[in-house]
């Protein structure tokens, strides 16, 4: 694993910040991130793609936060007579968007339109898994199922759908 450029003035350089800050520039240079959040080149959308928690009422809609969650791990399994070894990690990716006005009062049709959102990106992340500057993605897990926020939160947060997947790779 290299050194990654940064958008800030620090350095990815450890096993802790080069995975996010892999994964980060690999859902920002998915086609169907880039359209989702309305930018047109991966650097502009990797502004949408965010390693820190924050409250969502002080961001742009729709975004990706990158995260460790209290179980991360990261797994070596040696293999071979020369004994190389192989490592696995995992992060978490949650997606938020705002429900389109037009979708509004049609809970079905926004459901499915931000579905045909996710479902597009994670295309373009496994398209792009294993390719080189890109994380060799080998397993995406839905660790919390597409939701639509309470009608008591719309106020605050706006009308929005989430969803998180577990995105592993290595070994």
């Amino acid at each position: 694993m290299g050194v990654l450029p940064s958008m800030g003035v620090i350095t990815p350089s450890s096993i802790l910040s080069i995975p996010m800050a892999m994964l980060r520039d690999h859902i920002a240079s998915c086609s169907a991130f880039q359209t989702w959040v309305n930018e047109e080149t991966a650097q502009r959308a990797k502004t949408r793609v965010h390693i820190v928690a924050f409250d969502p009422q002080t961001k742009d809609l729709p975004f990706a936060h990158v995260y460790m969650t209290d179980d991360w791990e990261t797994v070596s399994i040696a293999g071979g007579a020369a004994e190389w070894f192989e490592t696995t990690r995992s992060l978490d990716v949650c997606f938020q968007g705002p429900i389109p006005p037009e979708l509004a009062d049609n809970a079905d049709d926004a459901m499915l339109d931000f579905l045909n959102h996710m479902g597009a990106i994670l295309e373009d992340m496994l398209a792009l898994a294993g390719q080189a500057g890109y994380v060799a993605i080998n397993a995406i897990r839905m660790v919390d199922p597409a939701w639509r926020n309470d009608d008591d939160e719309v106020p605050i947060e706006g009308d929005l759908h989430g969803i998180t997947f577990r995105i592993t790779w290595g070994l």
